[in-house]
């Protein structure tokens, strides 16, 4: 296995995290939002998020990851990580405080 396939499933886990992270710190406050999309939303527009685009950039590279493997795909994602692992730190950073 290649590190580019080991990555691309930690980034699938990472982004699951992330949302869900989300879904229950809402749900916590009384907010019901169930989709990954209406997560990002709420959470952009409640400052948790700096960029909601991006992040809906990396829900669509976690779709696109999880439902096909094809390589070239692989590697533009995999060529992207280094960013999407950024934005995940800073929303851990921001739900931790």
């Amino acid at each position: 296995m290649t590190q580019r396939e080991a990555a691309i499933p930690c980034f699938e886990f990472v982004f699951e995290l992330g949302w869900k992270s989300i879904q229950q710190a809402l749900r916590e406050r009384g907010v019901d939002a169930v989709t990954p999309r209406d997560c990002l939303s709420r959470a952009w527009r409640l400052g948790w998020i700096a960029d909601e685009d991006v992040w809906l950039d990396m829900l669509r590279d976690r779709n696109t990851t999880s439902h096909t493997y094809k390589p070239e795909i692989a590697l533009q994602v995999y060529q992207r990580l280094p960013s999407h692992c950024d934005l995940a730190a800073s929303l851990l950073e921001h739900l931790r405080s």
